[in-house]
């Protein structure tokens, strides 16, 4: 088990650090040399992992049901294709996942234009198979109903909105900013860039340069799911988000850090 380690003293971290071989009574910085329980040098707090592992649990639990349902999709394909042509099992899922990456461009698909889809992935299908096996292909394909995909991109996106209301409150309290009472992230946003010598985005970008838009994307997108339930989610879409909650705690965590060592002054001898 990894775990990122955090000193509030001297904003010193450890990141993924292996659980394995240490003591959990207490921690000792190795920089400042601050000890701390295990608890108060966990980053993030224990109620945002709770978060990341149900997430993950969700996750693995996605792939295992697609795996299962496109198995026997591509079993009952298999029954009655009477083609010569052979179609393997991960040329059928790569079907599946293309047809699954087209109901995601919402300018061209709506949520409920499966029929759309399937005239346009036949088209392309028809390309490199016989027509009756390229048929067979896309009417077996499962429009597996992905239960778990709203949920998971609904929870990766409060999971990052909790790192990044923790970093507010902590910009507000060390840099003496009166608190903003407001729940809105972009007002947020704008209010510690209009109080700080660098916006919110500079300072992202030192870490991780694509994450201040891929985080707008995701807002965005929990917002259209929420309010109107009009996204078509796709595994490529989960995949990516998944990623990019893993580099939200590399980001915070760096951006915690930044604030703790400025204030942090190391005591003479």
């Amino acid at each position: 088990m990894k775990i990122n380690l955090f000193c509030y003293e001297c904003g010193e971290f450890e990141y993924e650090k292996n659980l394995d071989g240490f003591s959990t009574n207490g921690i000792d910085c190795n920089f400042c040399g601050t000890k701390n329980r295990f608890k108060d040098s966990y980053y993030p707090h224990f109620s945002v992992n709770e978060f990341i592992q149900t997430i993950n649990e969700m996750d693995e639990q996605n792939k295992n049901n697609i795996s299962q349902t496109i198995k026997t999709s591509y079993e009952t394909f298999n029954t009655f294709n009477s083609s010569e042509i052979n179609v393997t099992l991960q040329k059928y899922e790569e079907i599946y996942y293309l047809m699954d990456k087209l109901l995601e461009n919402e300018k061209i698909y709506s949520i409920d234009a499966k029929s759309k889809v399937i005239d346009d992935l036949e088209e392309k299908l028809i390309k490199l198979y016989p027509t009756d096996t390229a048929i067979g292909i896309v009417s077996s394909l499962p429009f597996v109903k992905t239960h778990y995909r709203k949920p998971i991109l609904i929870l990766i996106a409060s999971t990052i909105e909790l790192l990044f209301n923790t970093y507010f409150e902590e910009v507000c309290k060390i840099e003496e900013l009166p608190k903003k009472l407001t729940t809105s992230i972009p007002k947020k946003i704008e209010y510690l860039d209009s109080n700080r010598a660098k916006s919110l985005q500079n300072h992202m970008n030192n870490y991780d340069e694509n994450f201040y838009f891929l985080w707008e994307q995701l807002r965005s997108k929990r917002n259209k799911i929420i309010h109107k339930n009009s996204l078509y989610i796709s595994n490529k879409m989960i995949e990516d988000n998944m990623q990019l909650l893993k580099s939200s705690v590399f980001v915070f965590i760096n951006l915690t850090s930044e604030l703790y060592r400025e204030i942090y002054i190391k005591p003479t001898k």
